[in-house]
């Protein structure tokens, strides 16, 4: 992400100069990032749909993963 944020300063730059421009009297705080844009969108589009279910469905994958090394080592120890 970092080295993204470096390849894609020139237009996070444009941005903020046009912006102090048109705004001058507005706060700068924090400046615009094509990261941090990025970042926001997969947030709201992603993430926030994805947040209640996603949980659970580790749990299960956790447990899952578990009970199936419970039982290799369980054969292990037969042989």
């Amino acid at each position: 992400m970092i080295e993204l944020d470096r390849v894609l300063w020139p237009i996070s730059k444009l941005i903020n100069d046009a912006y102090e421009q048109a705004f001058p009297n507005l706060p700068m705080f924090p400046k615009f990032s094509l990261t941090r844009s990025i970042t926001t969108l997969w947030i709201t589009k992603t993430y926030n749909k994805l947040k209640d279910v996603v949980p659970g469905a580790l749990g299960e994958l956790l447990y899952e993963g578990h009970q199936e090394l419970m039982e290799t080592l369980k054969q292990q120890v037969r042989t």
